[in-house]
Order: C-alpha cells, then structure tokens, then sequence
C-alpha cells in the first residue's frame, strides 16, 4: 500500500468525521452543499 492510498483514507475518515458532525451548518452554505440539497 502506497503512501497517496494511506493519506486518502486518513483524510477521507478525518474529513467524513468533520462532514458528518458540521454538515448542516457549513457544507448547506456550499455552492455543493446547495446543489446536493435541491437534488435531494
């Protein structure tokens, strides 16, 4: 296993922690976080 996969599961785990915990107060402000919300 390369370094790049090891850093992508770190910071996928550590940015879906984040994104789980903050996502209804700042990622819903996003141009992303408006355009998944009108999709949903």
């Amino acid at each position: 296993v390369g370094w790049g996969v090891m850093w992508f599961f770190i910071i996928s785990n550590i940015a879906g922690s984040i994104l789980g915990n903050a996502a209804d107060s700042w990622f819903a402000d996003t141009k992303l976080g408006i355009w998944t919300y009108k999709k949903v």
